[in-house]
């Protein structure tokens, strides 16, 4: 068959599309007086919302109801799964609880820890009190440990499998991207070419994505392969960040281009598609989704967020690697 076939219809369905623009609609979910983050959305379309006060307190949200346990000083939504159950983390009397919403109703795990993530049996990942990665089973925790000589680790993904993505430090102080599966423990990935690489995502397959250094010592995105790391590259800029993958592998994330500006991408088939300047959602003809411009200032979040912080100073190297889930900062 000719290989090329396929990309003539998609290149000719794509002016058909354009032809005729889809135009959606954007729903402010609102606020407490202050900042809102919705950091993650189910395929009901129910969403896990992080709301702050105008004191700076925060509040979790599922959709429009508030799940803040009472007693609270904060509570940070970070995901939902297809039921509904949230994931995040609740402050009682100054301390971090990796926290599961069922029916509005928490489940507090141990003390210091945090939520970052779940599957739809309600397995959460996250980060101990001790600073290691875990995954939840029958909310049973189960600390993954830390890499090979490291100190510190953190999940941030989880499939439907219970695999867990995250990163770690090493014994050289560098960070490593891992993947951590169910009686084969961890898998430790390297860089492309420099010296940290960070996951944050993971689909059903198993299929890791994140950013990686290159030689120069920025990051780029990447996806995994039987092979290693695949760099996916950028949009003309010097840096590109990879944060969520879907089940037929197709990555989102962000890249810097020419004129210093960030845009999001759609990554598929090996081609990073940038969303067109001035748009807030287009639909990429090929591979049929939707995708938003998101715009992440990492000094107004935390690490507690279902994404983790990544910046880079001038030199192009990430600067706060220094930071762990519990830290909440970037430093510049």
């Amino acid at each position: 068959m000719n290989s090329g076939f396929p990309w003539l219809l998609a290149a000719a369905f794509a002016v058909s599309v354009q032809a005729s623009p889809i135009t959606y609609t954007l729903t402010d979910l609102g606020t407490l007086g202050n900042n809102s983050s919705a950091n993650a959305v189910n395929a009901s379309g129910q969403t896990a919302v992080t709301l702050s006060t105008v004191y700076g307190y925060e509040r979790a949200y599922a959709g429009t109801t508030n799940i803040t346990p009472t007693g609270a000083s904060d509570a940070m939504a970070q995901d939902i799964n297809v039921f509904g159950q949230v994931t995040g983390t609740t402050y009682l009397n100054g301390t971090p609880y990796a926290t599961l919403w069922t029916n509005a109703t928490a489940s507090y795990l141990t003390a210091g820890s945090y939520g970052m993530s779940l599957n739809d049996a309600g397995q959460v990942t996250g980060m101990t009190g001790a600073g290691h990665a875990f995954v939840t089973t029958g909310g049973n925790m189960t600390d993954l440990g830390t890499l090979t000589g490291g100190g510190w680790s953190s999940g941030y993904a989880i499939n439907s499998s219970g695999q867990v993505a995250g990163y770690g430090d090493t014994a050289s102080g560098a960070f490593r991207a891992f993947v951590w599966t169910g009686g084969q423990g961890v898998q430790q990935f390297g860089t492309l070419g420099g010296a940290n690489s960070y996951a944050f995502g993971i689909n059903a397959a198993g299929t890791v994505a994140g950013s990686a250094q290159v030689a120069s010592g920025y990051l780029h995105a990447f996806v995994t392969t039987t092979a290693g790391l695949l760099d996916l590259g950028t949009l003309g800029g010097a840096s590109s960040y990879g944060y969520g993958i879907n089940a037929a592998g197709a990555v989102v994330g962000y890249s810097s281009v020419g004129d210093g500006a960030n845009h999001a991408f759609l990554q598929r088939r090996n081609l990073v598609r940038p969303q067109r300047a001035g748009w807030r959602f287009r639909l990429d003809a090929e591979v049929g989704v939707r995708h938003q411009r998101r715009w992440t200032d990492c000094r107004e979040r935390t690490v507690q967020r279902r994404r983790a912080c990544v910046t880079a100073d001038a030199a192009g190297v990430p600067a706060g690697d220094s930071r762990t889930a519990g830290g909440g900062k970037c430093s510049a």
